[in-house]
């Protein structure tokens, strides 16, 4: 039985809420566009992030198995930016063919920059391994390819679930704020790390007992606590017992893992801070 184009524009769908929810973001909204419409998509999925950020990603389904341009694309979009003012993502996805070019594809790399502020374009085509990602789940794997074929293993699948989030997420796509190494001293000034740097212990009580000392209960730990709070954490302590010294160091942990844990460190020495200079 042969499979429609609507019938895939639906599998299309559930295979994006489906790979998406395993990177585990929140799907909050999803339809497929009514046939005959010239909104210029598909389908519609918004997704929200654990910073609770949401992206509109919009798909356009190519469920051919004859030759496809680029130029079949590109008509596209004038629709859609017609009618849609939040556009994170449009989508084009193709299992069977790639998009080609008459000339050389090189030559629409400036076209589709110059569409990334108002609408980034990708694709989701044999070429960028849209059989590898439909295998992830095999029953859509099934429908659209029409084989039987059993799920990747973990290490693959983990690899091809990194893959397809970096795709999406890619500069080009789904802008992530990148703060890079040259920004470091706009952010935390020349501190460096203390090679002699001994970590130390937050308590809940002032008690200074051997018990609550040795006791995992009644320590915080500092990011811990900063994830917990919507207001953020004060350090108390008597002069001398190093609360700037923690800070510092802690600043430029954050700082070194600030692509990981999605957080950007602010160092300033309030004995030194200036409105005049801070502005």
């Amino acid at each position: 039985m042969s499979k429609k184009g609507g019938d895939f524009e639906i599998i299309a769908l559930d295979f994006l809420e489906k790979i998406f929810s395993e990177l585990n973001y929140a799907v909050t909204r999803k339809r497929t566009q009514k046939s005959g419409s010239q909104d210029g998509y598909d389908n519609l999925i918004e997704i929200v992030d654990s910073r609770y950020k949401s992206y509109t990603i919009y798909s356009e389904c190519k469920d051919y198995k004859t030759n496809l341009n680029y130029t079949q694309a590109i008509e596209k979009i004038p629709h859609i930016i017609s009618t849609h003012k939040n556009i994170d993502l449009l989508l084009f996805i193709s299992p069977f063919e790639n998009f080609s070019n008459t000339n050389e594809n090189s030559k629409l790399e400036g076209f589709y920059q110059t569409l990334s502020e108002g609408c980034p374009v990708d694709f989701l085509m044999p070429e960028s391994y849209v059989a590898d990602y439909f295998r992830l789940y095999p029953e859509f794997y099934e429908k659209v390819y029409g084989d039987a074929i059993s799920d990747w293993d973990a290490e693959k699948r983990n690899e091809l679930l990194k893959k397809f989030e970096k795709l999406i997420f890619s500069s080009k796509n789904l802008k992530r704020i990148v703060i890079s190494e040259n920004d470091r001293e706009k952010y935390i000034g020349k501190i460096s790390r203390d090679q002699f740097h001994i970590l130390r212990n937050f308590r809940k009580f002032q008690d200074r007992g051997m018990f609550v000392f040795d006791n995992p209960d009644y320590q915080i730990d500092l990011e811990e606590q900063l994830n917990k709070s919507d207001y953020g954490a004060v350090v108390l302590g008597n002069p001398g017992f190093g609360k700037s010294y923690v800070l510092k160091n802690f600043s430029i942990e954050l700082w070194e893992s600030r692509e990981n844990n999605l957080k950007i460190p602010k160092f300033l020495t309030l004995k030194d801070f200036n409105t005049e200079k801070s502005s």
